[in-house]
């Protein structure tokens, strides 16, 4: 009986010496760190969205707006291409949805008089903004965004 006895009270001191101890971090035991090396920092860009793929540009990305000539407008059936060229001669036929200009521009819509591009840019709040411009067969280009008129 003095065993039991003895047996229990060591048991019960063990208990309160493991129910008092404190880990010396509040993740012991929680976390390994195997576990938190796969964890990325919340503060840091996921890599996934920190490579940028920079895709080599074609040389109506290299030119500004106003040194590209419209020279031509073909319709058919299914889509419209215009004929565009560059100050070095070289002439491309573009579509719909096509990169062009050093803003990273894009063609919104072509018609036989003109060829319409939107740009996008940040405002000085950082707000991103849309500004379209019309390259028209006489060699202009108009800005269709405000009253201004003209590329800037």
């Amino acid at each position: 009986m003095i065993y039991v006895l003895l047996f229990l009270s060591h048991l019960s001191l063990n208990a309160h010496a493991v129910l008092d101890a404190k880990p010396s971090n509040p993740i012991d035991g929680i976390l390994t760190t195997e576990m938190l090396q796969g964890i990325r920092d919340p503060f840091q860009m996921p890599t996934i969205l920190n490579k940028r793929k920079e895709a080599p540009k074609a040389e109506l990305e290299l030119v500004q707006l106003k040194d590209i000539k419209l020279n031509g407008v073909i319709t058919g059936p299914k889509k419209a291409r215009a004929l565009l060229s560059i100050p070095n001669g070289k002439t491309f036929f573009i579509s719909v949805g096509d990169h062009v200009g050093i803003r990273g521009g894009h063609i919104s819509r072509i018609r036989p008089e003109a060829v319409t591009i939107v740009e996008y840019d940040s405002d000085e709040n950082g707000k991103k903004v849309s500004e379209e411009f019309e390259i028209q067969m006489n060699g202009e280009v108009v800005s269709l965004s405000d009253d201004r008129g003209g590329y800037r």
